[in-house]
């Protein structure tokens, strides 16, 4: 062949590879500018939207979408309640609810060991038993029957410590490129982030709510306590007087003065205790519980118990604290306007939900929605307090019958 045909088809061979890798360079810059726009918005939105849950709805869209996936959803680890939990979920484009339990304990999730010790991507096959049984438990089906072939998995690691994971599930077994795969990392790391800021804002925002409530209980254990502590004592020096001789009207009077300065001394200790109710760890609510219902006891008149575990793992202090002010006031208007001869306090653990009754057998009434403001701000307040912390709040009396005061407060929303 001719050299001078030669160094022609070289020369269009440098030029042709040349042309490829500008292209090919072009390609990745677009990929890149695309990536580094779904990262900054991100970004942007987590800086207006405080939400976690909402989003993490916004990153799992935005990952299945640049990966053309069928679904996903984004998995988190409860360390203090020792359960996983999905928190948010995508299904063919749309955040939806799963329709398989969103939450389920570290021991009975298959994939937990495999899952803390993960520090890259890794893909399960449908196909493939030992990879069937790492997938979310009761889901499997659901996934078969939409068509699933693969997930793909990207550990949410900070620092040692696992925070769950982002999972994405396609209708075939492509592989993810590299630069998918770099972007949903991305992804995973801001999800890592804000994770980890909600966390620590939490965490905050706890500590000064205890702080605060420390600093009311202290006020009213030096305040209101030792004033009607100093009253009964005043009182006690009175009815020592030859003035206050049984059976006059003066021992009458002061009589009735006392028992409301002792009832006065007794809510204003409530209030501390219901303040601080985490001041003996889960124990903390039973004991307040055994507490009211010790002191509400009046010999001859009414017997007030209390039976219940001797702790409430993974109630969080402020829904301990409204739990304890529920019981309070069931407890006090039963002994007030019932006429009760007995009144129990009931907490029960259930697999979905935690459960507070307070039941007695006194006159009762027929409960209506409309006379709660007329029969006191007692009935509204509870039910707002329950509100207040995602439970539900339930009223059942008869007249002659007694009255049952419930909460039941889901697991979940603990």
């Amino acid at each position: 062949m001719n050299a001078t045909v030669v160094t022609e088809l070289e020369k269009e061979s440098v030029t042709a590879a040349s042309e490829c890798d500008r292209w090919l360079d072009a390609e990745r810059v677009t990929e890149l500018a695309k990536a580094n726009a779904v990262i900054r918005g991100n970004l942007e939105r987590l800086a207006r939207e405080p939400d976690l849950y909402s989003f993490m709805g916004h990153i799992l869209l935005e990952a299945t979408r640049q990966l053309d996936a069928s679904g996903g959803a984004v998995i988190l680890l409860k360390d203090p309640l020792q359960e996983y939990r999905v928190i948010a979920y995508v299904e063919d484009g749309e955040i939806a609810q799963p329709s398989f339990p969103v939450s389920v304990p570290c021991t009975q999730a298959n994939f937990d060991a495999r899952l803390r010790n993960a520090r890259e991507p890794m893909t399960l096959d449908l196909d493939v038993e030992a990879d069937c049984s790492l997938i979310w438990p009761e889901a499997l089906k659901a996934k078969r029957e939409r068509g699933v072939e693969r997930i793909f998995i990207v550990p949410l690691v900070f620092g040692a410590r696992t925070a769950g994971c982002i999972s994405l599930s396609f209708r075939n077994k492509r592989e993810i490129g590299p630069q998918s795969s770099e972007l949903l990392i991305a992804l995973g790391h801001q999800a890592t982030l804000a994770i980890e800021l909600t966390r620590h804002a939490h965490s905050a925002k706890e500590a000064a709510v205890l702080m605060e409530r420390n600093r009311i209980s202290q006020e009213i254990h030096d305040g209101l306590a030792q004033a009607f502590t100093g009253i009964l004592m005043q009182l006690g020096a009175v009815e020592e007087s030859k003035e206050c001789s049984r059976g006059s009207q003066f021992a009458v009077v002061l009589t009735r003065i006392r028992d409301l300065a002792r009832e006065g001394l007794a809510e204003a200790r409530r209030s501390v205790l219901a303040l601080r109710p985490s001041t003996s760890g889960d124990g903390g609510l039973a004991l307040a519980l055994s507490q009211l219902a010790e002191r509400s006891t009046v010999s001859g008149r009414v017997l007030c118990t209390f039976e219940g575990p001797g702790t409430a793992s993974g109630l969080p202090p402020e829904h301990k604290h409204e739990l304890l002010r529920i019981a309070q006031e069931a407890v006090s208007n039963a002994v007030r306007h019932a006429r009760p001869s007995t009144v129990q306090i009931l907490m029960k653990e259930e697999p979905a939900h935690w459960e507070l009754a307070v039941i007695d057998d006194g006159i009762g009434f027929r409960p209506a929605p409309e006379l709660y403001v007329e029969q006191g701000f007692g009935l509204n307040n509870m039910r707002e307090r329950a509100q207040a912390i995602s439970g539900q709040w339930l009223l059942e009396s008869e007249p002659g019958r007694g009255t049952k005061v419930r909460v039941r407060l889901p697991k979940q929303a603990a």
